[in-house]
């Protein structure tokens, strides 16, 4: 089974606009005027609209001037979006110990993505010294506001033993709340944890529905799970086209063992297939 043992969801964390600003009708004139009056909200919208380019050319640069004027005035969400831009280098000079340095004033205002994002850099070492007891907990701090990508993060350390003693049943626990909103590698973890029985009763028919759910979703990793279960029997009766279907989604999406999976079902097709005759009906 393959796991989703990294926490790479976290650099996935884009700049949050809000709805009803997405929608607006932006005033750009009107806002730049206020912004340059020092009114920390119109500083802040500023910068996050020209990170996201909502109603006005994105502008990464022009994003980082505001958002600072908002963060030196102590605005949490621009706090967090600065922090953003100097771990991903938009607009500033690549920089994890800056992007660090404004995750934590985020976090400390509760800001639950600076918690994800801070503990991430602790859990390896980026921009700080190395520290898998803060991750885990700056993953808890999140994970207790039911925030799915810190209950995964905080599973996975549990089943790794990082930061915390090694715990199945917690790692099993914090997954599941995590899989339960919808994230697939919490899904895809819990299935590996039901298939293999560690925190939980062994069960691969749960294992097959987690593993169906994460699949769905395009989770590479769980496509090929899913394909296993489906050509083992373990859940099933064996399902030699099912177990076809979804080791090729996991192949296009780059999965050694998949394409090896795919190369050798496909021969064994071609062995149990009687042979065409010429001109026969």
């Amino acid at each position: 089974m393959i796991r989703s043992i990294f926490s790479i969801a976290l650099l996935c964390a884009a700049v949050f606009i809000p709805a009803s600003a997405a929608r607006a009708q932006i005033d750009l004139k009107s806002l730049t005027k206020q912004a340059q009056t020092g009114n920390v909200a119109a500083q802040s919208l500023l910068g996050e609209l020209y990170t996201s380019g909502h109603g006005v050319p994105e502008n990464d640069a022009e994003a980082a001037k505001w958002l600072r004027k908002a963060a030196d005035q102590g605005d949490a969400s621009a706090e967090y979006d600065l922090g953003y831009l100097f771990q991903h280098g938009k607009g500033v000079r690549q920089d994890d110990s800056q992007a660090a340095a404004w995750y934590a004033k985020a976090a400390e205002k509760g800001n639950v993505w600076a918690d994800v994002n801070l503990g991430f850099l602790y859990e390896h070492g980026l921009g700080v010294k190395q520290d898998y007891s803060e991750a885990a907990r700056l993953y808890r701090n999140a994970a207790e506001h039911d925030f799915a990508p810190a209950e995964y993060n905080l599973g996975v350390l549990y089943e790794r033993g990082r930061g915390v003693d090694q715990d199945n049943i917690e790692a099993a626990k914090w997954f599941l709340k995590a899989a339960n909103a919808g994230n697939p590698k919490a899904q895809n973890n819990l299935g590996c944890m039901y298939e293999s029985g560690r925190g939980v009763d062994q069960d691969s028919a749960q294992a097959a529905e987690w593993f169906q759910k994460a699949a769905s979703s395009g989770l590479a990793e769980a496509q090929f799970n899913l394909a296993s279960i489906y050509e083992s029997g373990h859940a099933t009766d064996p399902n030699g086209a099912g177990a076809l279907y979804w080791y090729r989604k996991a192949a296009d999406a780059g999965v050694e063992q998949a394409k090896t999976a795919v190369e050798r079902l496909e021969r064994l097709s071609e062995r149990e297939t009687p042979p065409q005759v010429p001109g026969a009906n």
